[in-house]
């Protein structure tokens, strides 16, 4: 038998000091929370402390010789306060520590890992203490202290009230001990709000309690924004402008509203397209849901050809509800579920008499989708993955099975047909230059109604032909970027500017070609260009393509200027 009063001094290894200083970002919501939320990371491990040793008894002070240290039977652990964490799980983490001829140090050792089972468990709030005793037997006794929340401060945010900064992280509370994964989990979901920007720290006072600090960066709730670009066509007018509002905390619920509207310039009767859109947290399900309102009309005109004269107008209006879950972080991956629901009218409207009936029936479409994304940032790379599967689900009315097999619809459409479609990206920066390379497209073994068609051509497709020049079942587009700043301009003028050259490439195969159906489609282009913005505020992007396979749509050599401007208030 081994007396041994405090072991060592009673170690102690947990939470202690202040964590690591966490510097706010100036007036805008990064891309990454801290100390929690950045992608991949751990929480900010806290300091370390030892309470200060007690002296032994005289009984107990005759040590060995100061060169060896002793050595006991370890028959067994028996670990009190732990109830955060199931103990057999903390006695099978401490059993590697038992045994014959032990030291003072194993015991360190498993007090280390209980900490380190704490950990695993999204833990750091708790100290594991080795109380005075007499070893008798083989047994040790540990005490595991898990720190309790005294006082929470919030601090920070100037457009948000009190209760709207704690309803975000409702797992902060007072008298409960804090779990790092939790916590860290529901600062993702309160940073997708776009205006606002919250981190939590935790320290230690003096008398050993355990303060939180939540601290909220955030923007006025109420922007705007007004918009240019050249992304129409011939028919229908080149230009369109656009502007939009957004309210990032309607009601003090941080539920983000927006509301958008476009036209052509001098052509406001042909072109009308209108939305609304309501995004709402749910943060104790960890949930967000999101719900949106489309209505677009746009007149094409007369089509004016050898067999006569085509009046041509599109039409109709979206519902899309999307519910989207935050999954528990992968190591440094961000991963996502999310299922929806859109319901689409579309009125494509083909007529011989400006007045007369449609060739081609209008048709309401209700595909219901599942999609699984995933996302890594580092600081010099990143990667994005998305995949999901959507499927049709006809009903009554112009949603009905038999609408599909009407002329002039489309010849053997599939009421119930499915699509796959994914998208993958990333970038990696090498100094001051960045390498984009992206990857996108859909497959199917349906015939689709060209409402579900995968579009190439335009601007965030292949630059150098117009939006939508061709359309099928199935596509591809592939586009590789190389990014770098334009330091004098930069320097000069206090903003972001940066040019950029390009290659874009994109296919499309029609399933089920009738006879005179082209049945596939190759475009590619290569290009160049600008981007600047200035004071988080405007933004200009300017981008020629010049086609290098135009696939009878386009000439080689062609080239065209895709311009997208943009300024918030």
């Amino acid at each position: 038998m081994l007396r041994q009063v405090a072991l060592i001094g009673a170690l102690a290894i947990g939470v202690a000091g202040a964590a690591r200083a966490q510097t706010n970002p100036p007036e805008r919501a990064p891309a990454t929370p801290a100390p929690f939320s950045a992608p991949g990371a751990p929480p900010a491990p806290a300091a370390t402390r030892a309470p200060a040793a007690t002296p032994a008894p005289a009984a107990a002070s005759a040590p060995a010789p100061a060169s060896v240290e002793p050595r006991f039977r370890i028959a067994r652990y028996q670990i009190e306060g732990a109830t955060l964490v199931p103990l057999p799980a903390l006695q099978a983490a401490v059993a590697s520590f038992t045994g014959e001829s032990r030291r003072f140090s194993d015991i360190e050792l498993a007090q280390e890992a209980i900490r380190e089972a704490y950990g695993r468990a999204g833990i750091t709030a708790v100290r594991v203490l080795l109380p005075e005793q007499t070893i008798e037997g083989g047994l040790v006794r540990l005490q595991v202290d898990e720190l309790k929340l005294r006082k929470i401060e919030v601090e920070g945010a100037r457009h948000r009230g009190l209760a709207n900064q704690r309803r975000a992280v409702p797992s902060l509370r007072e008298g409960t001990t804090p779990s790092d994964t939790v916590i860290g989990d529901e600062l993702r979901l309160a940073n997708e709000n776009p205006g606002r920007y919250m981190q939590v720290t935790f320290r230690t006072e003096d008398d050993g309690a355990l303060t939180g600090s939540l601290r909220t960066n955030d923007l006025p709730p109420l922007a705007g924004q007004v918009s240019l670009d050249n992304t129409g066509s011939p028919s229908t007018g080149q230009w369109r402008v656009g502007a939009a509002v957004q309210h990032h905390n309607l009601f003090d619920r941080d539920i983000v509203g927006t509301a958008q509207a476009i036209t052509a310039p001098g052509r406001e009767h042909n072109v009308q397209i209108a939305s609304v859109g309501l995004r709402v947290p749910v943060y104790r399900l960890k949930w967000l849901l999101d719900g949106s309102l489309l209505h677009s009309n746009v007149d094409s005109g007369t089509l004016r050809t050898a067999a006569g004269d085509y009046f041509m107008s599109s039409s109709g209006n979206t519902l899309s509800l999307r519910a989207t879950r935050l999954l528990p972080r992968l190591g440094a991956w961000d991963p996502r579920f999310a299922f929806g629901l859109d319901i689409k009218q579309v009125n494509s409207r083909v007529a011989t008499v400006s007045d007369g009936p449609s060739l081609i029936p209008s048709v309401v479409l209700r595909p219901l989708s599942l999609s699984y994304s995933a996302s890594r940032r580092e600081d010099r790379w990143a990667v994005f993955g998305l995949a999901s599967y959507s499927r049709n689900l006809p009903g009554g009315g112009r949603s009905d099975a038999a609408v599909f097999q009407e002329p002039g619809l489309r010849a053997g459409a599939n009421p119930y047909y499915g699509i796959t479609r994914w998208s993958l990206g990333g970038s990696v920066s090498v100094r001051t230059n960045t390498l984009l390379a992206s990857w996108s497209g859909q497959w199917t073994r349906d015939a689709l109604v060209p409402a579900e068609q995968f579009a190439i051509g335009g601007d965030g497709s292949v630059r150098g032909f117009s939006s939508r020049v061709a359309a099928g079942d199935r596509g591809q587009r592939f586009s590789l970027e190389l990014q770098s700043p334009l330091r004098p301009l930069q320097d000069g003028m206090g903003g972001d500017f940066g040019w950029q050259v390009f290659s874009d490439l994109a296919a499309v195969q029609r399933n089920s070609a009738l006879a005179g159906e082209k049945e596939r489609h190759l475009l590619s282009s290569v290009g160049g260009g600008i981007r600047l913005s200035w004071r988080q505020r405007m933004s200009l992007r300017l981008d020629t393509g010049v086609v290098v396979q135009g696939d009878g749509l386009s000439v080689p050599g062609d080239a065209f200027l895709h311009m997208a401007m943009s300024y918030g208030f």
